[in-house]
């Protein structure tokens, strides 16, 4: 095999290992997701059955859950980008 086709090899082994990454960076983001969307109806449903709780735990919740959620737009973001 000439030098050229060797390159070409590595560079599509590359190229292969590449798109495996994404696709894992895809699937632990899809995971992360999912947790955020059970992590959400469990607070809600905190809210919703005790209430009792203060302002500053709301406010300490919906600030977890905004951070949480820009998070994963701008994994996501990144991810649709690179493909």
């Amino acid at each position: 095999m000439s030098m050229q086709s060797y390159e070409v090899v590595d560079l599509f082994e590359n190229v292969c290992e590449l798109i495996e990454s994404i696709r894992g960076s895809q699937e632990r983001s899809e995971k992360r997701f999912e947790q955020f969307q059970k992590e959400l109806i469990a607070q809600l449903n905190r809210i919703e059955e005790n209430d009792k709780i203060t302002a500053a735990e709301a406010k300490s919740d919906i600030n977890f859950l905004a951070k949480e959620y820009g998070q994963l737009k701008l994994e996501m973001s990144r991810l649709n980008q690179a493909w």
